[in-house]
């Protein structure tokens, strides 16, 4: 009788571990198709930052750099690497971020496929770092006028209002140091 009680307790524990098992799996396949929308964001993303203007650019610039005589015009030279970096930069950052989605994909699919629930937390770090990353290249592709990679000028004047119109100057003051700062404008 102790043997069949002890046996029903396993089964049991087996029975829970195994629907536990099959919800994170279900899970998992869910993680996967949201993952996998985040390409139309991807290409949306490629689309306004206007990269296949960016790479056709990049390729000329870097045809000016190669030219004899480039050096000849160091006021031009510079103007043109300046361009060049940035440009390839902005390549860079969406290549990586379009790998690590893939990668992220990839991980999910592993894991769905050996039945491995262990990477979750992997996958969920990653996926954080994945979404906070499109969020600011979304925010950057608002950036992209002539004059956003300038610098900007801010001042805060109390106006009339007395001590407490000087208290709120300096807080909104403090407070945008404290964002410039934290985003390396400064």
């Amino acid at each position: 009788v102790d043997r069949q009680i002890a046996n029903t307790k396993i089964f049991r524990r087996l029975l829970y571990m195994n629907t536990e098992r099959k919800i994170v799996m279900v899970l998992l396949d869910e993680l996967r198709v949201a993952m996998c929308d985040h390409r139309k964001d991807m290409k949306d993303l490629y689309d306004v930052l206007g990269l296949e203007k960016s790479k056709a650019r990049y390729d000329d610039l870097q045809g000016q750099i190669a030219a004899d005589g480039f050096w000849d015009d160091l006021d031009n030279s510079q103007k043109v690497l300046q361009e060049s970096k940035s440009r390839e930069n902005k390549i860079n950052e969406y290549k990586k971020l379009n790998d690590s989605l893939e990668d992220i994909i990839a991980l999910i699919e592993l894991s769905i496929e050996e039945g491995v629930t262990e990477s979750d937390d992997d996958i969920n770090s990653e996926i954080e770092v994945f979404e906070k990353t499109l969020e600011e290249m979304r925010l950057s592709s608002l950036l992209t006028g002539e004059y956003d990679n300038s610098n900007a000028i801010l001042t805060f004047h109390a106006g009339a209002g007395g001590t407490e119109a000087q208290d709120w100057a300096e807080m909104l003051y403090r407070m945008y140091i404290c964002y410039a700062e934290k985003n390396g404008y400064t």
